[in-house]
């Protein structure tokens, strides 16, 4: 996966020597960009966003593997499509055929900010007159996917104060300021930060603090949480 960065990253792919006689020594196999073939709703990466670092690798004899590397310019990419890399062998040394039905592939490309992952979350959440739904929880797991370079949505609603019943406002997103770290929270039920709490976001850390209100407003809907990360989603 790819975060979205200012700094270029560099990744590495590997082609497999498949064949009945794997034996072939010092194999080099060079590749080519190939737009065509890719899976059904992915868009090729324009040209700007990568480089090739390689083109012909040689063929680990123990391994069968060949390694290629590219390097990724991320924070070029947009956020508006599902991305895909494309090469074709192009051609084999050593006595290796290249099957026409092979020698396409295929690298799908998920692009994530720096934000994106699983959170332990534990809050209070506040629904008055309802001492059912009002209270604190703990330990539910939320994934905060990927919506922007700065913002991303909750991957389910916000849990009331049970841990379980969701809260009828549409999915939240926050929104990071990368340079103050300050966080705004919306919805499409009108969620929006809690007035005088301070909605911020830890790097050191990776933690979430945030607050919001919606409906009625404070004193009548509000919702704490603190967003722990645990794990890439």
């Amino acid at each position: 996966m790819l975060d979205i960065s200012p700094n270029p990253t560099t990744y590495t792919f590997y082609v497999e020597l498949n064949s009945a006689n794997n034996s072939y020594p010092g194999t080099d196999i060079t590749i080519a960009k190939n737009a065509n073939g890719l899976p059904t709703g992915y868009v090729y990466l324009p040209d700007s966003t990568f480089q090739l670092l390689n083109t012909t690798a040689t063929v680990d004899p123990k391994s069968h593997l060949a390694a290629f590397q590219v390097k990724l310019f991320s924070s070029k990419i947009s956020l508006q499509y599902a991305y895909a890399l494309g090469f074709t062998i192009s051609s084999a040394t050593g006595g290796a055929t290249i099957a026409d039905n092979k020698k396409n592939i295929a690298i799908l490309v998920g692009v994530k900010n720096i934000y994106d992952g699983v959170y332990n979350t534990r809050g209070y959440v506040l629904r008055a007159t309802d001492p059912t739904l009002t209270g604190y929880f703990k330990n539910v797991e939320f994934g905060l996917v990927t919506f922007s370079a700065t913002a991303n949505d909750f991957d389910h609603l916000q849990v009331w104060g049970d841990g379980v019943s969701g809260v009828g406002i549409g999915i939240p997103r926050v929104t990071t300021d990368p340079v103050t770290n300050l966080v705004t929270v919306t919805s499409p039920g009108g969620a929006h930060n809690m007035p005088g709490y301070p909605n911020r976001y830890d790097p050191a850390t990776k933690t979430f603090y945030i607050g919001f209100t919606w409906g009625g407003g404070p004193g009548v809907r509000e919702a704490y949480d603190t967003m722990v990360f645990v794990r890439k989603r």
